[in-house]
């Protein structure tokens, strides 16, 4: 796709480099474009449905304690997807982690703590991959402000 001439082809990427005393460490991080993966090997929990006699209709009790208690889970296990997806250019090779076993997905934290990954760098690692798959009124308002500054450079 091109967007005022210029090629859009490839989702966003973030590096991040964290000083070790052998080896900086390079962590890469891309923009998670597509979740179909995710819904294939977990589909989303379904509240259980009944006959509304009042409303003439079927309805989903989604106010169910089990049903939320699933919902949570499920976007836990979407967010440490996405996580081990957009940091997947890193190559990691996690200790408990195995992507095609869901209940694992959230061990990445334990994985990088017991690796010697302190609190403070488990945090930026965490923004870095933020950066990379948020959108936030910052860096809009920061993009803006280079935008007008590039125009008025032109002037």
């Amino acid at each position: 796709m091109k967007i005022a001439g210029r090629l859009f082809d490839k989702p966003k990427e973030t590096i991040l480099v964290l000083p070790r005393q052998d080896e900086d460490l390079v962590l890469r991080f891309v923009g998670v474009t597509d979740d179909k993966e995710f819904d294939l090997i977990y589909p989303e929990p379904q509240a259980q449905s009944s006959y509304n006699v009042k409303l003439g209709q079927t309805v989903r009790n989604v106010f169910d304690p089990a049903y939320k208690a699933k919902m949570q889970e499920y976007y836990r296990a979407h967010n440490a997807w996405v996580f081990l997806k957009s940091i997947a250019p890193s190559n990691i090779e996690w200790d408990t982690v195995k992507l095609d076993q869901p209940e694992t997905w959230s061990n990445w934290q334990e994985d990088l703590k017991n690796a010697g990954f302190t609190i403070n760098e488990r945090n930026v690692i965490w923004q870095a991959f933020q950066e990379c798959n948020a959108l936030t009124d910052a860096m809009l308002q920061e993009a803006r402000m280079r935008f007008l500054a590039s125009q008025a450079a032109l002037k």
